[in-house]
C-alpha cells in the first residue's frame, strides 16, 4: 500500500501535514501550553488535596519545573564494568577478530534532582510536620510502600532502576487508605513520595554498578519523575 500516486511523472502527496514553518511552530506552543496547564491543574489539585496552601502551589510547579533539570552530586562509587576489546589474530593468511571480556574501573557520580528528589522530599516533610497526630501511620505507610517499591523495581544495565508506573501508586493509594482511613490524601502523598525514594532508589543504590553508567540521579526525571508521580497518583486516587 502506498501513500502517494504519480500523475504525468509528478509525485503528489496524498497525507501531508497541513502547517509548516511559523503556523507549526504556535500549533505545538499551543499545544505545549494546554497539556502544562491541565498538567499544572492535575498536580495542583492533588497537592491542595494532601494539604499544601493553594498560594503555594504554582510557586512549587515553577519551581518543579525550573529545577528538574539541576542535579546535585553527593558521591562517587568506584566499580568495574565488563567491556569487550577485540585480539587480532593472523592465520594462513586470514585475519581474524577474537572478542575478550575484560572488567574496566569505572567511576559512577551519584545526584539527586532536585526538582525530582529534593523539591517532593521538603513537600512531604511540611505535611508530617502538620500532622504529626498522623506520624505512626505516617511511618507505616512509609514503610509498606518501600517495600512495594523495591519488590517491584529492577535495576536495567543502560536505563537506570526502572519501576512499573502504576503499581505504586496504587499500591500506595490502598495503603494509605487502609492506615488512614479518616485522613488518607495526606499519607497517601507522604508515603507515594518518600517510599517510592526509599524502595526504588534509595535501596538499591548498592545495585548501581550493575547499570553500566557514569552517572546515576536520583529522581532524575524531574516533575515526571516516579518519586514526584507516585505520591500525586496515589493522592488522586483516595
Amino acid at each position: 500500500m502506498s501513500f502517494t500516486s504519480y500523475t504525468r511523472g509528478l509525485k503528489r502527496q496524498i497525507i501531508f501535514f497541513p502547517y509548516g514553518g511559523l503556523s507549526a511552530f504556535i500549533l505545538f506552543f499551543i499545544l505545549a501550553l494546554l497539556l502544562i496547564m491541565l498538567f499544572s491543574g492535575v498536580v495542583g489539585f492533588a497537592l491542595a488535596r494532601a494539604g499544601i496552601p493553594r498560594y503555594a502551589i504554582p510557586i512549587i510547579f515553577i519551581l518543579e519545573l525550573l529545577l528538574s533539570s539541576v542535579n546535585v552530586p553527593v558521591y562517587k562509587v568506584r566499580s568495574y564494568t565488563e567491556q569487550v576489546e577485540y585480539e587480532y589474530v593472523w592465520f594462513m593468511g586470514m585475519v581474524y577478530r577474537i572478542p575478550r571480556y575484560v572488567y574496566a574501573p569505572n567511576i559512577v557520580t551519584v545526584a539527586v534532582n532536585v526538582g525530582g528528589a529534593v523539591i517532593p522530599t521538603l513537600l512531604s516533610l511540611y505535611l508530617i510536620l502538620v500532622n504529626l497526630y498522623l506520624l505512626p501511620e505516617f511511618l507505616l505507610a512509609i514503610m509498606l510502600v518501600s517495600i512495594v517499591s523495591y519488590l517491584v523495581s529492577r535495576p536495567v544495565p543502560g536505563l537506570g532502576i526502572v519501576t512499573p508506573a502504576f503499581i505504586p501508586p496504587i499500591a500506595t493509594a490502598i495503603i494509605a487508605y487502609l492506615v488512614a482511613p479518616f485522613h488518607p490524601a495526606p499519607v497517601a502523598f507522604v508515603s507515594g513520595t518518600l517510599g517510592t525514594l526509599l524502595g526504588a532508589d534509595i535501596f538499591r543504590l548498592n545495585e548501581i554498578s550493575n547499570l553500566k553508567a557514569n552517572f546515576v540521579s536520583i529522581g532524575g526525571a524531574g516533575i515526571f519523575d516516579g518519586v514526584f508521580l507516585s505520591g500525586v497518583i496515589a493522592t488522586l486516587l483516595i
